[in-house]
Protein backbone atom coordinates (compact mmCIF):
# COMPACT_ATOMS: atom_id res chain seq x y z
CA UNK A 1 0.00 0.00 0.00
CA UNK A 2 3.25 2.38 0.93
CA UNK A 3 4.36 1.57 -2.57
CA UNK A 4 1.10 2.97 -4.59
CA UNK A 5 0.43 5.87 -2.27
CA UNK A 6 4.53 6.60 -3.24
CA UNK A 7 4.24 6.19 -6.67
CA UNK A 8 0.87 7.71 -6.96
CA UNK A 9 1.90 11.10 -5.11
CA UNK A 10 5.04 11.03 -7.31
CA UNK A 11 3.23 10.75 -10.58
CA UNK A 12 -0.25 12.32 -10.14
CA UNK A 13 -1.48 9.49 -11.71
CA UNK A 14 -3.84 6.47 -11.25
CA UNK A 15 -1.82 4.22 -13.41
CA UNK A 16 -4.08 0.83 -12.36
CA UNK A 17 -7.71 2.36 -13.11
CA UNK A 18 -6.79 5.60 -15.04
CA UNK A 19 -3.81 5.78 -17.03
CA UNK A 20 -3.00 8.38 -18.60
CA UNK A 21 -4.86 10.63 -16.64
CA UNK A 22 -2.74 13.08 -14.57
CA UNK A 23 -4.62 14.78 -11.86
CA UNK A 24 -3.76 17.64 -10.09
CA UNK A 25 -0.37 18.16 -7.94
CA UNK A 26 -3.13 19.27 -4.62
CA UNK A 27 -4.86 15.38 -4.91
CA UNK A 28 -2.54 13.66 -2.55
CA UNK A 29 -2.86 9.93 -1.35
CA UNK A 30 -2.54 8.34 2.08
CA UNK A 31 -3.27 5.27 3.49
CA UNK A 32 -3.69 6.62 6.93
CA UNK A 33 -7.42 7.13 7.19
CA UNK A 34 -7.67 9.48 9.91
CA UNK A 35 -4.77 11.60 8.56
CA UNK A 36 -7.02 11.96 5.58
CA UNK A 37 -10.05 12.94 7.72
CA UNK A 38 -8.96 14.39 11.12
CA UNK A 39 -9.35 18.33 9.91
CA UNK A 40 -11.50 18.02 6.64
CA UNK A 41 -14.92 19.72 6.56
CA UNK A 42 -15.79 17.88 3.73
CA UNK A 43 -16.34 14.27 3.49
CA UNK A 44 -16.74 12.54 0.13
CA UNK A 45 -16.95 9.03 0.54
CA UNK A 46 -16.12 6.75 -2.31
CA UNK A 47 -15.59 2.96 -1.40
CA UNK A 48 -17.19 0.03 -2.54
CA UNK A 49 -20.40 -0.92 0.11
CA UNK A 50 -18.89 -4.29 1.14
CA UNK A 51 -16.66 -1.82 3.54
CA UNK A 52 -18.98 0.60 4.77
CA UNK A 53 -19.45 -0.93 8.36
CA UNK A 54 -15.26 -1.21 8.63
CA UNK A 55 -14.43 2.02 7.01
CA UNK A 56 -16.99 4.08 9.24
CA UNK A 57 -16.00 2.62 12.48
CA UNK A 58 -12.86 3.19 11.75
CA UNK A 59 -13.69 7.04 11.48
CA UNK A 60 -15.27 6.97 14.49
CA UNK A 61 -13.95 9.66 17.12
CA UNK A 62 -11.56 11.29 14.55
CA UNK A 63 -14.32 13.16 12.15
CA UNK A 64 -14.40 17.24 12.62
CA UNK A 65 -18.46 17.57 14.41
CA UNK A 66 -18.85 20.45 12.00
CA UNK A 67 -17.91 17.92 8.84
CA UNK A 68 -20.42 17.57 6.01
CA UNK A 69 -20.54 14.33 4.18
CA UNK A 70 -21.48 13.30 0.63
CA UNK A 71 -21.82 9.54 -0.41
CA UNK A 72 -21.42 7.99 -3.93
CA UNK A 73 -21.64 4.53 -2.47
CA UNK A 74 -23.75 2.37 -4.57
CA UNK A 75 -25.10 -0.49 -2.49
CA UNK A 76 -28.30 -1.32 0.15
CA UNK A 77 -27.85 -2.21 3.76
CA UNK A 78 -30.45 -4.66 5.68
CA UNK A 79 -31.78 -4.45 9.13
CA UNK A 80 -34.59 -6.10 10.65
CA UNK A 81 -34.88 -7.12 6.64
CA UNK A 82 -35.16 -3.80 5.72
CA UNK A 83 -33.35 -1.73 3.39
CA UNK A 84 -31.24 1.10 5.33
CA UNK A 85 -30.03 4.05 3.25
CA UNK A 86 -25.81 4.31 3.65
CA UNK A 87 -26.51 7.84 4.21
CA UNK A 88 -28.23 6.93 7.28
CA UNK A 89 -25.36 4.86 8.03
CA UNK A 90 -23.33 7.58 7.86
CA UNK A 91 -25.47 9.91 10.29
CA UNK A 92 -25.73 7.80 13.12
CA UNK A 93 -22.13 6.14 12.84
CA UNK A 94 -20.25 9.56 12.63
CA UNK A 95 -23.24 12.02 14.04
CA UNK A 96 -22.54 14.12 11.12
CA UNK A 97 -25.34 14.97 7.72
CA UNK A 98 -24.61 13.27 4.67
CA UNK A 99 -26.19 13.93 1.34
CA UNK A 100 -25.52 11.84 -1.60
CA UNK A 101 -24.71 12.00 -5.30
CA UNK A 102 -25.43 9.51 -7.76
CA UNK A 103 -25.85 9.80 -11.73
CA UNK A 104 -25.07 8.73 -15.36
CA UNK A 105 -20.61 9.66 -14.90
CA UNK A 106 -18.58 6.65 -15.77
CA UNK A 107 -14.91 7.27 -13.78
CA UNK A 108 -13.28 7.24 -16.81
CA UNK A 109 -15.58 9.49 -19.17
CA UNK A 110 -15.22 12.27 -16.21
CA UNK A 111 -11.69 11.87 -16.07
CA UNK A 112 -11.43 12.27 -20.03
CA UNK A 113 -13.46 15.49 -19.48
CA UNK A 114 -16.58 14.34 -21.22
CA UNK A 115 -19.91 16.04 -20.34
CA UNK A 116 -21.32 13.77 -17.27
CA UNK A 117 -24.58 14.64 -15.30
CA UNK A 118 -25.41 13.98 -11.42
CA UNK A 119 -28.17 14.14 -9.56
CA UNK A 120 -27.27 15.42 -5.49
CA UNK A 121 -29.81 14.20 -2.90
CA UNK A 122 -29.88 16.61 0.31
CA UNK A 123 -32.36 17.07 3.25
CA UNK A 124 -31.28 20.48 3.71
CA UNK A 125 -31.55 22.12 0.19
CA UNK A 126 -28.16 24.54 1.61
CA UNK A 127 -26.15 21.80 1.84
CA UNK A 128 -27.12 20.21 -1.43
CA UNK A 129 -26.45 23.71 -3.03
CA UNK A 130 -22.84 23.81 -0.95
CA UNK A 131 -22.01 20.41 -2.82
CA UNK A 132 -22.85 21.85 -5.92
CA UNK A 133 -20.87 24.79 -6.09
CA UNK A 134 -18.05 22.42 -5.42
CA UNK A 135 -18.45 19.86 -7.96
CA UNK A 136 -21.25 21.35 -11.02
CA UNK A 137 -18.64 22.98 -14.06
CA UNK A 138 -19.29 23.15 -17.42
CA UNK A 139 -17.96 19.13 -18.25
CA UNK A 140 -20.36 17.83 -14.61
CA UNK A 141 -23.38 19.65 -14.27
CA UNK A 142 -25.02 18.62 -11.05
CA UNK A 143 -28.80 19.37 -9.71
CA UNK A 144 -29.73 19.26 -6.60
CA UNK A 145 -33.11 17.93 -5.25
CA UNK A 146 -34.32 17.25 -1.96
CA UNK A 147 -35.09 13.49 -2.24
CA UNK A 148 -31.94 11.83 -1.02
CA UNK A 149 -33.51 7.92 -0.71
CA UNK A 150 -34.95 8.44 -4.03
CA UNK A 151 -31.02 9.33 -5.37
CA UNK A 152 -29.26 6.91 -3.48
CA UNK A 153 -31.95 3.63 -3.95
CA UNK A 154 -31.71 4.37 -7.71
CA UNK A 155 -27.92 4.60 -7.87
CA UNK A 156 -28.14 1.36 -6.16
CA UNK A 157 -31.12 -0.37 -7.52
CA UNK A 158 -30.10 -0.01 -11.46
CA UNK A 159 -27.21 -2.32 -10.49
CA UNK A 160 -29.57 -4.79 -10.15
CA UNK A 161 -31.31 -3.66 -13.66
CA UNK A 162 -27.79 -3.68 -15.42
CA UNK A 163 -27.57 -7.64 -15.24
CA UNK A 164 -30.63 -7.99 -16.07
CA UNK A 165 -29.61 -6.32 -19.50
CA UNK A 166 -26.23 -8.27 -19.34
CA UNK A 167 -28.15 -11.51 -19.31
CA UNK A 168 -30.43 -10.51 -22.00
CA UNK A 169 -26.97 -9.78 -24.13
CA UNK A 170 -25.62 -12.98 -23.36
CA UNK A 171 -28.72 -14.53 -24.30
CA UNK A 172 -28.74 -12.23 -27.72
CA UNK A 173 -32.16 -11.36 -27.18
CA UNK A 174 -32.97 -8.36 -29.07
CA UNK A 175 -32.90 -4.30 -28.85
CA UNK A 176 -36.61 -4.41 -27.94
CA UNK A 177 -36.25 -7.34 -25.01
CA UNK A 178 -32.93 -5.13 -23.48
CA UNK A 179 -35.71 -1.78 -23.70
CA UNK A 180 -38.45 -3.50 -21.67
CA UNK A 181 -35.97 -4.48 -19.52
CA UNK A 182 -34.76 -0.86 -18.87
CA UNK A 183 -38.82 0.37 -18.88
CA UNK A 184 -39.91 -2.11 -16.56
CA UNK A 185 -36.94 -1.51 -14.44
CA UNK A 186 -36.99 1.91 -14.25
CA UNK A 187 -40.94 1.26 -12.83
CA UNK A 188 -39.33 -1.34 -10.35
CA UNK A 189 -36.85 0.46 -8.57
CA UNK A 190 -39.39 3.49 -8.13
CA UNK A 191 -41.36 0.97 -6.58
CA UNK A 192 -39.11 -0.86 -4.42
CA UNK A 193 -37.91 2.57 -3.61
CA UNK A 194 -41.67 4.48 -2.78
CA UNK A 195 -42.55 0.78 -0.89
CA UNK A 196 -39.75 1.58 1.96
CA UNK A 197 -39.65 5.48 1.82
CA UNK A 198 -43.07 6.84 1.39
CA UNK A 199 -41.77 10.37 0.49
CA UNK A 200 -40.02 9.41 -2.80
CA UNK A 201 -40.86 10.92 -6.01
CA UNK A 202 -41.17 9.66 -9.20
CA UNK A 203 -39.77 12.71 -10.48
CA UNK A 204 -36.03 11.69 -8.84
CA UNK A 205 -36.33 8.68 -10.95
CA UNK A 206 -36.04 11.15 -14.41
CA UNK A 207 -32.84 12.48 -12.85
CA UNK A 208 -29.33 11.73 -14.13
CA UNK A 209 -29.59 9.21 -10.43
CA UNK A 210 -32.56 7.55 -12.21
CA UNK A 211 -32.68 7.20 -15.66
CA UNK A 212 -29.25 8.32 -17.05
CA UNK A 213 -27.93 6.31 -14.97
CA UNK A 214 -29.99 3.40 -15.80
CA UNK A 215 -28.99 4.13 -19.21
CA UNK A 216 -25.73 4.05 -19.44
CA UNK A 217 -25.34 1.15 -16.87
CA UNK A 218 -27.19 -1.43 -19.33
CA UNK A 219 -24.98 0.05 -22.31
CA UNK A 220 -21.52 -0.41 -21.30
CA UNK A 221 -21.32 -0.98 -17.13
CA UNK A 222 -19.05 -3.07 -15.23
CA UNK A 223 -22.25 -4.98 -13.94
CA UNK A 224 -23.64 -5.43 -17.44
CA UNK A 225 -20.77 -6.49 -18.94
CA UNK A 226 -20.36 -9.31 -16.00
CA UNK A 227 -23.52 -10.62 -16.64
CA UNK A 228 -23.24 -11.37 -20.10
CA UNK A 229 -20.04 -12.83 -19.74
CA UNK A 230 -21.67 -15.26 -17.03
CA UNK A 231 -24.19 -16.73 -19.50
CA UNK A 232 -21.73 -16.51 -22.04
CA UNK A 233 -18.53 -18.20 -20.28
CA UNK A 234 -20.33 -20.36 -17.83
CA UNK A 235 -17.87 -19.48 -14.80
CA UNK A 236 -18.98 -18.07 -11.97
CA UNK A 237 -19.42 -14.32 -11.15
CA UNK A 238 -16.34 -14.43 -8.53
CA UNK A 239 -13.84 -15.85 -11.53
CA UNK A 240 -15.40 -13.25 -13.70
CA UNK A 241 -14.40 -10.05 -10.84
CA UNK A 242 -11.03 -11.56 -10.83
CA UNK A 243 -10.68 -11.81 -14.10
CA UNK A 244 -12.31 -8.51 -15.33
CA UNK A 245 -12.47 -5.83 -13.35
CA UNK A 246 -8.60 -5.97 -11.59
CA UNK A 247 -9.43 -5.47 -8.53
CA UNK A 248 -12.75 -3.74 -8.52
CA UNK A 249 -15.96 -5.12 -6.99
CA UNK A 250 -18.73 -6.21 -8.86
CA UNK A 251 -22.36 -4.62 -6.97
CA UNK A 252 -24.84 -5.98 -8.95
CA UNK A 253 -24.92 -9.71 -7.07
CA UNK A 254 -24.93 -8.33 -3.80
CA UNK A 255 -27.34 -5.77 -4.01
CA UNK A 256 -29.51 -8.19 -6.40
CA UNK A 257 -29.20 -10.94 -2.82
CA UNK A 258 -30.26 -8.39 -0.94
CA UNK A 259 -33.13 -7.05 -2.63
CA UNK A 260 -34.12 -10.65 -2.90
CA UNK A 261 -33.99 -10.92 0.72
CA UNK A 262 -36.20 -7.82 1.30
CA UNK A 263 -38.76 -8.51 -0.66
CA UNK A 264 -38.95 -12.15 0.31
CA UNK A 265 -39.50 -10.98 4.10
CA UNK A 266 -41.84 -8.20 3.54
Amino acid sequence: MLIVEAKFNAIHENERYLPGVKLSSNVVATSNLEEAISDSKLLFLVFPHQHVDSVLDGMKGKVRKDAKAISLIKGIHVQDSKPVLISQVVEKKLDISCSVLMGANIAKDVADGDFSESTIGSRDMKEGDLFKRILDCPAFSCNVVQDVAGVELGGALKNVIAMAAGFSDGLGLSGNAKAAILRQGLIEMYRFASQFHIDVRMSTFMESCGFADLFVSCIGGRNRKCAEAFIKSGKSFEELEREMLDGQSLQGTETSQKVHQILVAN
